[in-house]
């Protein structure tokens, strides 16, 4: 049975600042939800500021933050790029969920279409 348990190796700091973690806080926000990669090496935060915070495990550094906001998906809607186009169905179903969202929060968002 010990063979089966997988052990991962933390990395300790000495200093909070040694760590990418107040990231979350010097933008206001906080974790929503957190999640480990299968292998150990990373983990993911959201947060209801719609980032997706990616860090490695090991060290707590930021490794990349994607932005998933409705203001970067109605640029990209907007734009050339194919590959980030979404069809007129899926855009219009988003842009009513996250309404719907905003406005369960009361969160201003200005809609420009």
């Amino acid at each position: 049975m010990a063979a089966d348990i997988l052990c991962v190796q933390v990395g300790f700091f000495r200093f909070r600042n040694d760590t990418d973690l107040f990231e979350i806080v010097k933008c206001k926000t906080s974790a929503s939800a957190i999640e480990v990669s299968p292998n150990g090496k990373q983990f993911s935060t959201t947060s209801p500021d719609r980032r997706i915070r990616v860090f490695w495990f090991r060290t707590s550094t930021l490794r990349r933050v994607y932005n998933e906001s409705l203001e970067v998906a109605q640029v990209l809607k907007i734009s050339d790029a194919p590959l980030y186009q979404l069809e007129v169905i899926d855009f219009g179903r988003r842009m009513a969920v996250e309404n719907k969202k905003c406005t369960a929060t009361k969160c201003n968002f200005r809609r420009k279409l």
